[in-house]
């Protein structure tokens, strides 16, 4: 294996029920108020987001809320959650969501600790080393940002899609319970294996060295990919099938899959970030 370092802070509660304990976790840090960030009102209308707001101000903590992310998130949508978080005092950030509300969350709380343009973050005029801290709640398994410090988002205007990263943008504690993707639909489980996938293989085909154990690594996330997906599209609600296939996108880019390696390239993503800023499709459905 190649000289690496490896750093990772986010502390992961995986299994059936942890999002009713997120108040307990985000009051740990002694925050008082949080921006909760979402997609779709679905969270409302399961449940999920009364089970949230129980939770926070069950521990001492009030919120301000930011729906309507969409997928393929937007620059408006961080500068409107940026104006909240600077404007109401907020103290950190919870996303309700899949990657796209996770990537919005991360450049939200970046943008709140900085007196620039968040964008400056995006386009390499500033590092975001500073921000608020990060919390989520994973309602669908496919990118891995409930542990890494990357964020994707396009800007309206221009429709440039690049990212950011910065020692302050991974998540503080990410929460995975597989039961809340069970109603994921058949079209997004395949985007979302997809994806998976681009992650692995993207490495995996361009590095110029590739340990081992680091290849093993991978192909396992691969198989287990394969195997999970096939029983999914069948029995959605397949908890253990569910719990493995989330647990394989967390560890497809938690940088495990880095250790070592040499060279390596994302070229698939870089293409696909293209096309879904121009026509907003799928990430998923891009990467295939």
């Amino acid at each position: 294996m190649k000289a690496f370092s490896y750093y990772n802070p986010t502390r992961i509660e995986f299994g059936a029920d942890k999002e009713k304990n997120i108040g307990k976790y985000i009051s740990k840090y002694g925050i008082t108020k949080v921006l909760v960030v979402y997609g779709s009102e679905r969270i409302k209308k399961n449940g999920l987001f009364d089970s949230v707001t129980k939770s926070l101000t069950g521990n001492g903590i009030s919120f301000e809320t930011l729906g309507g992310v969409q997928s393929n998130p937007l620059l408006s949508k961080v500068y409107e959650g940026v104006k909240i978080s600077k404007a109401k005092g907020v103290e950190a950030i919870l996303a309700i969501g899949g990657g796209s509300v996770l990537d919005s969350s991360k450049a939200i709380a970046a943008g709140a600790t900085y007196e620039g343009d968040v964008w400056d973050f995006f386009t390499y005029k500033a590092v975001p080393n500073k921000a608020l801290k990060i919390f989520d709640i994973m309602t669908l398994a496919a990118t891995g940002s409930e542990m890494n410090n990357y964020s994707v988002v396009t800007k309206d205007e221009t429709k440039e899609k690049f990212s950011l990263a910065g020692s302050a943008t991974f998540p503080t504690v990410s929460v995975i319970n597989p039961r809340l993707q069970s109603t994921v639909t058949k079209e997004y489980l395949a985007y979302s294996a997809a994806d998976i996938f681009a992650h692995s293989l993207d490495m995996y085909l361009s590095a110029t060295y590739l340990p081992e154990f680091i290849a093993g690594h991978v192909e396992n996330i691969l198989r287990t990919v394969i195997r999970t997906t096939e029983i999914l599209l069948v029995d959605a609600g397949n908890y253990e099938a569910r719990a493995e296939f989330a647990w394989a996108a967390t560890q497809a880019l938690n940088f495990t899959t880095f250790c070592g390696v040499e060279n390596n390239r994302f070229d698939t993503h870089f293409l696909e970030h293209t096309l879904s800023a121009e026509y907003n499709i799928a990430h998923g459905a891009g990467l295939s």
